[in-house]
């Protein structure tokens, strides 16, 4: 049990890591996204900028084991927060761009946006009911028992598999906007080709002629005056 509840503190750590960092990055998105979900404008660079700080704040509490259930507790009424919040905004027909994890994920809000909270606010409540046996097991300590050169080799090699994966994640998104925009191009190739070209009448050109000859007639009377 202990094991599982050191998991579900990593899990939630990571999660708001990931957010808290991708938030970090794109102040103007993130308070975008508080607007768009009926922040006062007075609010929303404060909120913007806390936020983000915030999660991360949560996630390092969330991995040492001294504050491991006020963290938890913190995170559930964050969550909390965020499920009103949404479902207010589904109650009122409104969907906007969630932004939780700024521009690795941005995306308008639905069920499953609620129930993906729901599911991470219940492994926050888990913490927070088993208080004793959540913060019996450190998420560093074997950390700290290696080398000096374990650990830089460990750092590395977690930043190296996150750049990895964040690159992965770029070329796929990037690859996936051009595939539509292809279908795009290729669409409106399709409507042209599909649309015919209109022939101009003979009333059509008798009309622009009559509109070439008054025009040269101007110009022929101002050269003369």
């Amino acid at each position: 049990m202990a094991l599982a509840l050191l998991f579900a503190r990593l899990l939630l750590a990571v999660v708001l890591l990931i957010a808290g960092i991708a938030k970090l990055t794109d102040w103007l998105g993130t308070q975008k996204a508080l607007s768009d979900f009926g922040i006062p404008q007075g609010l929303v660079r404060l909120i913007g900028r806390a936020l983000p700080i915030s999660e991360i704040v949560l996630a390092v509490a969330l991995i040492l084991r001294a504050s491991a259930w006020w963290a938890a507790a913190v995170t559930l009424g964050l969550l909390l927060v965020f499920i009103a919040g949404i479902s207010v905004q589904l109650i009122r027909g409104h969907r906007p761009a969630c932004h939780c994890f700024g521009r690795l994920h941005s995306a308008t809000i639905g069920v499953s946006t609620i129930v993906r909270n729901i599911l991470l606010a219940l492994l926050a409540t888990t913490v927070i009911y088993c208080k004793g046996q959540s913060s019996s097991l450190s998420a560093i300590n074997w950390f700290m028992a290696w080398s000096p050169g374990q650990q830089v080799t460990f750092i590395v090699a977690i930043i190296a598999l996150a750049l990895l994966t964040g690159e992965g994640w770029l070329l796929l998104h990037t690859l996936r906007h051009q595939g539509q925009l292809l279908l795009r191009i290729e669409n409106l190739e399709h409507h042209l080709a599909q649309t015919p070209i209109e022939e101009e009448t003979p009333g059509q050109e008798q009309l622009l002629y009559s509109i070439g000859s008054s025009r040269q007639k101007e110009d022929n009377s101002k050269g003369i005056g």
